[in-house]
C-alpha cells in the first residue's frame, strides 16, 4: 500500500497532535492451502495519525479483514511488525476495540449487559460501569432498551449497540470491519452520519474497512491512491477543530422513529397446530387401538379403556403406591447424580483437549457397553439393592448429558469468543461470562434426553436386580398374562418420562428464555 495523497483533494483542518498511533511495518500473511498458498497481505507499511479516520478499500478476499484480525490480535502476520504508540504488539491491545461484521451481540445478556461486557473485564466497578454503558447507549439513541434483549432488536440498532460496546471501554483505536455490509441502503446511510458524528465528537482514531467506495468517500476526506499489488486503498479523514460539518442527526431521526425493540409477533396459527397436531394423532391412533382391540384377544392386548381401568384399580387399590414411590425416589436420585456429573465432567472435557485426549477413549467405550452387560458386575459390586438400582439411572442418565455438554462447548459460536477475547476478557471470565451461556442450548438438550433415558435406566434395573418398584411389577404381570395391568404400568413409566422432559423444558423457558427467542 501506499500513502499518496491524490492533488485536488479537499482536506478539513488537521488536528494539533499529529502522532503517530499505529504503525504496520512489512505486514506478510498466508493461508496454506490444498492446492495452492492464498497470499492474503504482502508488505504491507502505513501508517495511522492521531484522531484519524482511515478507510480500507478493496474487493472482497483483498485482505483488508484479515489486517484489522492481525491489529486487535484475533490473527498473527508471518512477517513484520505492528506498533502502538511507538510500542510493538504481539497479541492485541485492550486500548483496542474491534466492531465486527457479524456484530454478534450475547443473546443471554441484555443490551445494557452487553455493553459492559468490556467494563467487567477490565474490573470496572458496577456502578460505574452501568453509568459508562448508559452513556454510549444514549449516544447513539438506544437508552430506551438498555433492558432489553438484543434479539428484539432490529439490524441497524444492533449493529449500533455493537459500536456502544466497543466504545464503552475507551479505545483508543476503534476498528470497524465492514459494519453495514448486511443492512439495507436506507439504514447504512443512517449509521454512516451516525458513525462520522460519533468520530467528530469523540476524536477517536478509527480504521475502518469497506469494499464500498463511496463509503470510504463519505466517511474519509483523503483519499490516497492504492498500490497495484495489494488492491487495497487507503482513505484518510482528519478530526475537524470547530467542529464536524453538518447538523447532527438523532438515532430516532436515522431510522425514522423512535428506537423501540423490534418484537416478534406471535403466530396464532402455527401455536394452534403445535397444540392439535398432537391431540388429533393421539386420537386417531386411541381410536385404531380400541377398534384393535375388539377383534384380539384380551390376553394379547387390551384396549385403551381397559388399560385405564387397571391403572385405576391398581392405584385405588394401592397395588402399585409403594412401588411407585420407591421407582420415582431412585430415579430422580440417580438423576441427579448422573446429571451433575454429567455437567461437570463435560465441562472440564470440552474445555481442556488435555482431559478429553485422556478420557474420551474410555468415555466412548463405556458408552458403547449395553447396560445389561454389567449386571452381574454390579450385583457383585453392591448386591441386589437401591444402590445397584440407583448406578442404573446413573449410568445411563450420564453420557447423554456429558457429551453433549462437551460438544457445546466445543462448539459455541467462534464469533461470541472472539468478542469476548477481543474485550480482554480473561480466561476464566470467558468461561463463565460467553463459553458457558453459549454452551447452554446443548446441556439442556443432553439434560432432555438423559432425564427421559432415565427412566428405562429405572425400569432394567428393578427388572434385573430387584423385588420391588414398577420395573419389578412389570415382570410379575407380564409372567402372569395380565396385560391390561401390564400396560398400565408401560404408560405410567412413558408418563414418567414425558413429564421429566417437561420439566426440563419448563425450567429453559422460564430461566433461558433466550435459547428459543435467539433461534
Amino acid at each position: 500500500m501506499t500513502d499518496e495523497i491524490p492533488t485536488g483533494t479537499g482536506t478539513l483542518e488537521a488536528p494539533g497532535d499529529q502522532s503517530v498511533v499505529l504503525e504496520y511495518a512489512g505486514i506478510c500473511k498466508t493461508f496454506p492451502g490444498p492446492q495452492r498458498t492464498v497470499v492474503a497481505l504482502n508488505q504491507v507499511t502505513f501508517t495511522v495519525r492521531r484522531g484519524e479516520f482511515v478507510s480500507l478499500v478493496g474487493p472482497s478476499g483483498c485482505g483488508k479483514t484479515t489486517l484489522l484480525r492481525i491489529t486487535n490480535g484475533l490473527e498473527t502476520a508471518d512477517v513484520g511488525t505492528l506498533a502502538l504508540e511507538g510500542r510493538l504488539l504481539s497479541g492485541g491491545s485492550q486500548d483496542m476495540a474491534y466492531v465486527f461484521q457479524d456484530i454478534n451481540l450475547l443473546p443471554w445478556r441484555s443490551v445494557i449487559k452487553n455493553v459492559e461486557l468490556g467494563l467487567e473485564a477490565r474490573g470496572v466497578p458496577k456502578a460505574e460501569r452501568r453509568e459508562r454503558a448508559m452513556d454510549m447507549l444514549e449516544m447513539v439513541g438506544l437508552a430506551d432498551v438498555a433492558s432489553a434483549p438484543p434479539y428484539t432488536l432490529s439490524g441497524g440498532m444492533q449493529q449500533r449497540v455493537g459500536v456502544a460496546r466497543a466504545l464503552a471501554v475507551r479505545p483508543k483505536v476503534l476498528l470497524m470491519d465492514e459494519p453495514f455490509g448486511q443492512l439495507d441502503n436506507f439504514t447504512r446511510e443512517a449509521l454512516q452520519v451516525e458513525i462520522a458524528d460519533l468520530w467528530a465528537k469523540l476524536g477517536t482514531t478509527i480504521v475502518f474497512v469497506t469494499h464500498d467506495v463511496d463509503e470510504a468517500i463519505f466517511l474519509s476526506v483523503r483519499r490516497p491512491r492504492p498500490s497495484p499489488r495489494h488492491r487495497t486503498a487507503l482513505a484518510h479523514r482528519q478530526p475537524p477543530r470547530r467542529g464536524h460539518r453538518g447538523r447532527p442527526m438523532s438515532a430516532a431521526a436515522h431510522l425514522g422513529g423512535p428506537a423501540t425493540p423490534r418484537h416478534r409477533t406471535p403466530i396464532a396459527d402455527r401455536r394452534a397446530t403445535a397444540i392439535i397436531a398432537p391431540l388429533v394423532t393421539a386420537s386417531v391412533i386411541l381410536g385404531a387401538w380400541e377398534i384393535t382391540g375388539l377383534f384380539i384377544s384380551r390376553v394379547l392386548i387390551s384396549s385403551p379403556q381397559g388399560v385405564v381401568s387397571s391403572l385405576y384399580d391398581m392405584l385405588r387399590q394401592g397395588t402399585i403406591n409403594g412401588a411407585l414411590w420407591i421407582s420415582v425416589r431412585e430415579l430422580y436420585l440417580g438423576l441427579a447424580i448422573g446429571l451433575v456429573a454429567g455437567v461437570v465432567l463435560g465441562v472440564a472435557i470440552g474445555r481442556y483437549p488435555l482431559l478429553d485426549s485422556i478420557f474420551s477413549p474410555f468415555i466412548n467405550a463405556a458408552n458403547a457397553t449395553p447396560l445389561n452387560v454389567l449386571i452381574p458386575l454390579l450385583i457383585v459390586w453392591v448386591g441386589i439393592s437401591a444402590e445397584a438400582r440407583v448406578l442404573f439411572v446413573v449410568l445411563i442418565s450420564f453420557f447423554p448429558v456429558l457429551l453433549n455438554t462437551a460438544g457445546g462447548l466445543r462448539n459455541v459460536s467462534r464469533g461470541y469468543v472472539e468478542v469476548g477475547q477481543m474485550l480482554g476478557l480473561s480466561e476464566r471470565q470467558l468461561l463463565r461470562k460467553v463459553i458457558l451461556p453459549g454452551a447452554v442450548p446443548y446441556i439442556f438438550a443432553g439434560i432432555r434426553l438423559g432425564s427421559a433415558l432415565g427412566v428405562i435406566g429405572m425400569i432394567v434395573g428393578e427388572m434385573e436386580v430387584s423385588n420391588v418398584g414398577v420395573g419389578y411389577l412389570l415382570n410379575f404381570y407380564g409372567e402372569g398374562f395380565q396385560t391390561g395391568n401390564l400396560l398400565a404400568l408401560v404408560f405410567l413409566a412413558a408418563l414418567i418420562g414425558v413429564l421429566n422432559v417437561m420439566i426440563v423444558r419448563g425450567v429453559q423457558k422460564r430461566w433461558f428464555k433466550w435459547i428459543d427467542a435467539a433461534r
